[in-house]
């Protein structure tokens, strides 16, 4: 991925080891990503700082990926996905309702996620 196509990833998990993997994994894919553990850290860091993708947990220890993708949804445009271990049909129509784009099961392939991250990019090259 080339330095002008680079998308700038806000990435929210309060699973320190999915959270320090995913970091690694997407930088080493060209992303510039920024980590956060709480929906708290996520919304203080999207005041000041524009960002092109939320990949977020459901699960978070200060409320949920479905609030945390509405409130950001109130001032900002973006692509949103959600992980999760919550792999039922309930929930991936509530994170469709939320504003999330797509729902990945937790384990998922990360190279299903860097296909969805692709096309993303290659979508904004031209908008």
């Amino acid at each position: 991925m080339s330095k002008q196509h680079s998308l700038r990833v806000l990435l929210v998990d309060d699973h320190l080891a999915t959270l320090r993997g995913l970091f690694i994994w997407l930088t080493g894919k060209g992303y510039e990503v920024f980590p956060f553990g709480t929906m708290h850290e996520a919304l203080q860091f999207a005041k000041d700082a524009p960002f092109d993708v939320l990949i977020s947990d459901i699960g978070l220890p200060d409320g949920d990926g479905w609030d945390l993708v509405k409130r950001l949804r109130a001032e900002n445009r973006f692509y949103a996905i959600a992980i999760s271990g919550l792999t039922g049909a309930r929930e991936k129509g509530k994170s469709l309702d939320a504003g999330f784009s797509q729902h990945l099961a937790k384990p998922f392939d990360p190279e299903a996620l860097h296909a969805s991250l692709q096309l993303i990019a290659e979508a904004n090259r031209f908008a």
